[in-house]
């Protein structure tokens, strides 16, 4: 979440648009509701081609885009070749990396537990809540409170969850797991204060 600040994450194995319409569906449940408008990058699950119909008439990746529709937040693309609409994100995927998944990591590499997407996910919530309850260093304000105060500006997510689950009695095309992340056991933590030295 750009404004507030707030983060989520979902490991996968693949990229798939079926995986990413799935990470969609637990993101919203996470942050309690829709953005109304959605920055992606220029990957295929999302977009076929760039202006394909004319300037600024994309053609997207169809699944995708009847899901954007079918939840009501609009498609923005990042500009190509203008890092400076991704490299927050890009950053943030630095940080994880080093902060979250090597740490793990070696907690677990004496263990000989090997380490799965399921894992992953099962770890991260715990680390997500912490990151989005510490004090931010631009704003001065916790991501979870700038993100209560937004989301009656969303899309209410739990009406369409009930629309598409009455749906599925009567069509067996759509299939929603909506599964809310879930923490298993905390692990220890590097200190979050690089996070606000490496994204501003």
């Amino acid at each position: 979440m750009r404004f507030t600040d707030s983060l989520y994450v979902c490991f996968t194995n693949n990229m798939e648009s079926a995986t990413l319409i799935a990470c969609h569906h637990k993101a919203f449940a996470y942050f309690g509701g829709i953005p109304k408008t959605i920055l992606f990058d220029n990957m295929k699950t999302v977009i076929h081609a760039r202006d394909a119909y004319g300037n600024g008439n994309h053609r997207f990746n169809d699944a995708f885009n009847q899901f954007a529709k079918d939840c009501g937040f609009v498609i923005k693309l990042c500009k190509p070749y203008r890092a400076k609409t991704k490299g927050k994100v890009e950053r943030f995927n630095h940080y994880l990396k080093n902060n979250f998944y090597r740490p793990l990591a070696a907690k677990l590499s004496g263990g000989f537990i090997k380490i799965t997407v399921e894992l992953l996910n099962s770890y991260i919530t715990g680390w997500l809540n912490e990151a989005n309850s510490r004090i931010h260093g631009t704003t001065n304000k916790k991501p979870i409170e700038m993100l209560n105060d937004e989301v009656p500006c969303f899309i209410h997510y739990s009406s369409l969850v009930a629309e598409q689950k009455d749906a599925v009695k009567s069509s067996a095309k759509i299939n929603l797991k909506l599964l809310p992340p879930t923490a298993l056991l905390p692990i220890e933590q590097p200190s979050l204060t690089n996070y606000d030295r490496l994204v501003v």
